[in-house]
């Protein structure tokens, strides 16, 4: 009898641990979907307004597509890599997809277009968005002193 007893009792965790991955799995699926709607949601709106110490922001990256030149995309170490890898949750690890920018020959020029873009998610060209808006900052605070 207590060996029944214990068989279920331990089903029942295996089955309550399952769901709860399952909802986590289901929360995260959910932030992605969110994060990458809004990515979506901003690109069809157009250009922003003045973002505070950092100037005009123009997210309009349908027209840029049709008029500039983003052949290098082509050579980047990241095409074809699980985009999960440069899109993490937050507080999630970035190693992963800053090493794969690390040797990436076009890095420079990723790491331009998002910052000139105004990339507000992912990695790219191997910084995180913190990492690019201290770079947006340190350019207006320099175009402001010599301009």
């Amino acid at each position: 009898m207590l060996g029944v007893l214990n068989q279920q009792y331990s089903r029942l965790k295996q089955s309550l641990r399952e769901q709860s991955l399952r909802e986590q799995s289901l929360r995260e699926q959910s932030l992605r979907d969110t994060s990458k709607n809004e990515c979506r949601s901003r690109a069809r709106k157009g250009p922003t307004t003045e973002r505070e110490n950092e100037g005009p922001v123009d997210t309009t990256l349908f027209e840029d597509i049709f008029t500039q030149d983003l052949a290098w995309q082509e050579m980047a170490n990241c095409r074809g890599a699980d985009q999960d890898l440069f899109f993490p949750e937050r507080g999630a690890s970035t190693r992963k997809a800053k090493a794969i920018c690390g040797a990436c020959t076009v890095k420079d020029d990723c790491l331009e277009f998002a910052i000139t873009k105004g990339e507000r998610f992912g990695i790219w060209g191997g910084m995180s968005e913190r990492e690019r808006r201290r770079i947006r900052r340190q350019r207006a605070i320099t175009a402001r002193q010599t301009g």
